[in-house]
């Protein structure tokens, strides 16, 4: 089992990847806060943030969710919610401390579209 910061390094590395391949320029940043910093293919700059999961958490009686939890107050422009055992990866424009993504939300039309929504 890899440890937290293993899995979250993966992430940053994953959603970097993810986001190369669609034409945004990406840099993994060693910043308190952020992540990555991409420039979009219109040019815009923006900071990012990754949160990462290795696998859901099983909850009986309940959809079965990734759970991410945010300890910084620094707030950047876009969130990335990495599901590593999928792999696939989700976008927002907040974080609210904490935050659960049901395993059901990490479709490719649902990574397609929140790229298409914050980084375009």
């Amino acid at each position: 089992m890899p440890d937290s910061e293993s899995v979250g390094r993966a992430g940053e590395y994953f959603a970097g990847f993810i986001f190369e391949l669609r034409g945004t320029r990406t840099t993994h940043v060693d910043i308190y806060g952020h992540d990555l910093w991409v420039r979009t293919k219109t040019g815009r700059m923006l900071t990012v943030q990754v949160k990462a999961a290795s696998r859901p958490t099983l909850e009986p009686r309940s959809k079965s969710r990734y759970h991410f939890k945010n300890r910084s107050k620094v707030v950047s422009d876009v969130y990335a919610f990495v599901a590593l055992d999928i792999p696939m990866l989700i976008l927002f424009d907040n974080m609210p401390g904490n935050r659960a993504i049901t395993v059901e939300s990490f479709t490719i039309d649902t990574m397609e579209e929140s790229i298409g929504k914050y980084l375009y």
